[in-house]
């Protein structure tokens, strides 16, 4: 019973709290409408983003064969990769 009453206290002092906030939060949508200074800023960056072109990151074709031990392998470990980068290191 004690846990019900601290829920419904909680429960009436929050929406008390949202009571008295509401109006903040109504201004607030209405500073992110389309018409705002926020809302034509995000839609000015939507069109830089739709009018640019992005490269295309591609990967060569190669012949070379890849190391049998290599120093870094995404099979292993994260302990086992770095004590190989290190020893690789130190070893330079």
């Amino acid at each position: 019973e004690a846990g019900v009453d601290d829920v419904d206290q909680w429960l009436e002092e929050f929406n008390e709290a949202y009571a008295e906030a509401a109006d903040a939060f109504e201004r607030l949508r209405g500073m992110m409408d389309d018409e705002s200074a926020i809302g034509e800023w995000e839609s000015m960056v939507r069109d830089v983003l739709a009018a640019t072109e992005l490269p295309v990151a591609t990967v060569p074709d190669g012949e070379a064969a890849l190391p049998d031990d290599p120093i870094y392998d995404s099979s292993r470990s994260y302990a086992e990769n770095k004590m190989r980068i290190d020893r690789y290191r130190a070893a330079e």
